[in-house]
């Protein structure tokens, strides 16, 4: 799904010696999807129209049913109700994939005549919503309605090491709290260290103390570097930062979203048709998002 990129200066050639930039943490094959498509759907989100089409699809089809939703937390529940001949599990069925068609969702981890995870995605903000108190669930939030999960393969020498999450949620009288959980998880260690010498007779502290930090940094650059091939070869990937990636997942959603071809893209950004075209599809390919026209 994601392709390894490499990071370089534009106009500068990276020498045989010098080391790949990794500005971001490393992910999964599956984790690097989610990221993009968590992207994508955010463009959704922000959409006044689309967002007033989600909230008729609650208003109309899936609030005066809400109890019964409430108990399908899976499409396909949906689809074998109405299957089954339920009436209100035959029109929020409909609905839902109407919608989806509309909007280019179905498009989105399209599995022939599986329900797609564009599908399962606007079913899955409904659900979310029959079960929020007050049904407090605003299409803003489609992109909770996510789901992603995978192996993340140890990479190094491992120790366990304390993480401390906090929070805030709603106590049972109502009030918010902090929620403060400590957990454990095993992460790489890194291994630096250091025997000098400094004769304090011949050389001034700041010299002395600049020449030790450049070995360290020196020793600290090369473990991070053996960290990072080892995680490169357990499967992970480090994305580059990409500044592109914005007006590509733009361009992405006007062309599936607001059904644009690349010609009106490319004129409304000032950019070249084909370039609009290559980047989309290899957006796409990575969101495992089917295009049907070019």
């Amino acid at each position: 799904m994601a392709t390894q990129q490499h990071s370089t200066s534009r106009g500068a050639a990276r020498g045989p010696g010098a080391r790949r930039r990794r500005p971001l943490p490393a992910l999964q094959p599956w984790e690097r999807q989610l990221w993009l498509r968590i992207a994508l759907v955010q463009r959704y989100a922000e959409h006044p129209p689309f967002c007033a089409a989600l909230e008729a699809l609650w208003t109309t089809h899936a609030q005066p049913q809400a109890a019964a939703l409430a108990a399908a937390p899976e499409f396909w529940q949906v689809q074998h109700a109405a299957q089954a001949g339920v009436a209100w599990a035959q029109t929020y069925s409909a609905a839902v994939l109407a919608l989806a068609r509309k909007w280019g969702l179905d498009r989105l981890g399209w599995r022939g005549a599986t329900t797609s995870d564009g599908i399962e995605l606007l079913h899955t903000w409904c659900y979310s919503r029959a079960h929020a108190p007050g049904h407090h669930w605003p299409p803003a939030w489609l992109v909770t309605s996510l789901a992603g999960g995978g192996p993340r393969p140890d990479v190094g020498d491992l120790v366990w090491e304390a993480i401390v999450h906090e929070h805030e949620d709603l106590a049972p009288d109502g009030q918010r709290r902090r929620v403060r959980v400590v957990d454990t998880e095993r992460v790489p260690r890194v291994r630096v260290q250091l025997t000098a010498t400094w004769d304090p007779r011949t050389e001034p502290r700041a010299q002395a103390r600049a020449r030790l930090l450049a070995a360290l940094a020196a020793q600290l650059d090369a473990e991070l570097e053996r960290l990072s091939v080892q995680t490169e070869a357990a499967g992970y990937v480090f994305p580059d930062t990409a500044p592109q990636l914005g007006h590509v997942v733009r361009w992405l959603f006007a062309h599936v979203a607001l059904r644009q071809r690349y010609s009106e893209i490319a004129r409304a950004t000032d950019s070249d048709p084909q370039t609009v075209a290559r980047r989309v599809w290899a957006l796409a390919r990575q969101l495992d998002l089917r295009l049907r026209d070019t």
